[in-house]
C-alpha cells in the first residue's frame, strides 16, 4: 500500500513539476511577446507624433495659402469694380502675355 502511495505521489510531484515548467515557459514567451509588443507601440507612437506634426504643418500652409488667395481675389474684384469699362472688355494678347507669358510657351496656360 505504502508502494501505491509512493507511486500515486511520484506521478503527482512529476504533473506539478511539468506544470511549473509550462507556466514558466509561457510567462517568459509572454514577457518577450510583451517587450516586442511594446517596441512596436513605441514605433507607433512615435510615427503617430509625427504624422500629427506634419499635418498640423499643412494645415497651416493650407491656411495662408487661403488668406492669400482670398486677399488676392478681393484685390481683383476691387480692381475690376473700379475700372467697370476695362473689365468688361478681353484682356489684349499683349497684356495677358506679359503677366501669364505667351500661349505659344510650353507652360501656356489654356484659354
Amino acid at each position: 500500500m505504502t508502494a501505491l502511495i509512493n507511486k500515486a505521489l511520484t506521478y503527482v510531484l512529476a504533473a506539478l513539476m511539468l506544470v511549473g515548467v509550462g507556466g514558466a515557459v509561457v510567462y517568459h514567451y509572454a514577457e518577450k511577446h510583451t517587450a516586442e509588443l511594446e517596441a512596436k507601440l513605441a514605433e507607433s507612437e512615435k510615427l503617430l507624433k509625427a504624422s500629427s506634426a506634419a499635418s498640423t504643418a499643412k494645415a497651416k500652409a493650407v491656411s495662408a495659402i487661403d488668406k492669400a488667395n482670398t486677399k488676392r481675389t478681393e484685390e481683383v474684384q476691387n480692381a475690376l469694380k473700379a475700372n467697370p469699362d476695362w473689365s468688361s472688355e478681353r484682356v489684349p494678347d499683349a497684356v495677358f502675355d506679359s503677366l501669364f507669358g505667351s500661349a505659344d510657351a510650353p507652360n501656356a496656360v489654356p484659354e
